[in-house]
């Protein structure tokens, strides 16, 4: 019993996770956006040839 609530809790945990990023995400989304154009400027950051 304890073990199915183990691998119930392993595979709830990162779904729970990602909805409560992303309602995180969607409040602050100009941070974000402000963020994620930093990184691709950055010549650090892998970006394909267009």
């Amino acid at each position: 019993m304890f073990k199915k609530f183990l691998i119930f809790l392993l595979i709830l945990a990162p779904s729970i996770f990602y909805l409560w990023f992303v309602q995180q995400g969607t409040k602050q989304a100009p941070v974000a956006q402000e963020i994620h154009s930093s990184a691709e400027n950055s010549p650090s950051y892998p970006t394909p040839d267009h």
